[in-house]
């Protein structure tokens, strides 16, 4: 997946989320769902300083959508199920929503 809305700029994120899962696997699961609350407290950040500004945007900032991008891979290859994410990344992943 290209974590870059332009295709000049486009970086595959597949081998960091691999590397990320990877070296996280080599530690208790604790550490692996330490790192989701994390990632869970960044998107929430970025999506309350984005939507308390007026004029409210339409869509999500760049930011959140790229990482929402990256956790619904970083799951894949970390073997998160929907059940262990915090609860706030299970109502915004639009992969959770669907299922």
């Amino acid at each position: 997946g290209s974590l870059s809305g332009s295709s000049a700029d486009a970086l595959d994120g597949v081998p960091l989320v691999a590397g990320i899962a990877t070296l996280l696997r080599q530690f208790h699961r604790e550490h692996t769902l330490r790192y989701l609350s994390l990632l869970d407290q960044y998107v929430r950040a970025q999506l309350h300083a984005a939507f308390s500004q007026a004029p409210r945007p339409v869509d999500n900032p760049p930011e959140v959508a790229t990482m929402l991008l990256l956790l619904e891979s970083f799951c894949d290859y970390a073997e998160v199920s929907a059940a262990e994410l915090p609860a706030y990344l299970r109502t915004v992943m639009p992969s959770l929503r669907v299922r």
